[in-house]
């Protein structure tokens, strides 16, 4: 981006210097004879040099400069980080998730197969073959769990019913517990609506948070919308929820996809289309893998009578 021209404020600020000093004369009625029917001039110029210079303040070389500069673009970002809380608690409520609490949901490391090497979701230097993370967990540690990936990037699988959205819903709100300005911003994408033939994951990025959030379709880095700086310049942390849902014929260009970029992300997805996909191509590059485990009979016993008095 050019630096603002000064030469327009240099102009404007002599112009303004002589007006100031013709009105100082009107005042003290020093002005000559010849010049007072004239004496309205010097306030509409002085009048409209102020104008001009506070446009000219917000312009680059003539361009009026775009809303979404450094300032804008982080108060996109706080209200983002706002409005996906509120629809994420308020997603919570819809569902119940807390009533009277939270399923018990629980997660092993999936088979080696389904995860890259570790050599890449650790990113170890050349030469070096670490051994596995420790991602086993439950429901209330799983920012813990992610933290440990130095890649950032992270497979969940899970049958239907044992609660990818409601892990996906609460990874988001216990980020946000802990988000500073540096945080990317956890929003959740239902990934049924992608087709990766026809759009990149950073263009289809940016159109469903435009269509989410109307605000950020105003212009922002370089004059394309704060949406697109704000996936443009990393500062999204995209949840892709049901990568099953994406329609039949398309999961291997959406796997191959996702393996041309290399931003951090966490996907959903039944374990049958990840096997099937992952089976035929690769997994997903430098990312790991665990897998939901189905409730027990324990579990259930403990938690239904819990939901009702009858």
């Amino acid at each position: 981006m050019r630096r603002p021209s000064v030469a327009a404020p240099a102009v404007v600020s002599v112009v303004v210097y002589v007006l100031l000093g013709l009105v100082t004369n009107l005042a003290s009625e020093t002005l000559p004879d010849q010049w007072k029917p004239w004496s309205w001039v010097p306030f509409v110029v002085l009048t409209m040099a102020a104008v001009g210079f506070a446009v000219r303040s917000f312009q680059h070389d003539g361009q009026i400069a775009p809303r979404g500069g450094a300032l804008g673009l982080a108060e996109a970002t706080e209200q983002l980080v706002q409005a996906v809380g509120v629809q994420c608690r308020r997603e919570e409520e819809r569902r119940r998730v807390h009533d009277p609490l939270p399923l018990p949901v629980r997660w092993h490391l999936a088979p080696e197969h389904l995860t890259d090497h570790w050599a890449n979701i650790r990113r170890a230097p050349a030469g070096i073959t670490p051994g596995p993370l420790a991602l086993t967990g439950q429901l209330d540690r799983m920012v813990d769990v992610y933290r440990r990936i130095p890649s950032g990037r992270l497979v969940v699988l899970g049958r239907a019913g044992s609660g990818k959205t409601i892990l996906a819903l609460r990874f988001v709100l216990d980020l946000f517990d802990t988000y500073t300005s540096t945080d990317r911003v956890p929003v959740i994408f239902s990934l049924g609506s992608w087709n990766p033939t026809g759009s990149s994951l950073r263009a289809w990025l940016t159109d469903q948070l435009v269509r989410d959030y109307p605000a950020l379709a105003g212009p922002g880095l370089d004059r394309a919308s704060l949406a697109a700086a704000l996936v443009n310049e990393d500062r999204i942390l995209p949840v892709l929820d049901g990568f099953d849902e994406i329609a039949d014929g398309l999961h291997q260009a959406a796997l191959e996809a996702l393996n041309e970029i290399s931003m951090p992300l966490l996907l959903t997805s039944r374990p049958e289309e990840y096997v099937t996909v992952v089976s035929a191509t690769d997994v997903l590059t430098a990312a790991a893998c665990i897998e939901l485990d189905d409730l027990t009979l324990a579990d259930l016993t403990g938690y239904l009578p819990r939901t009702s008095h009858k």
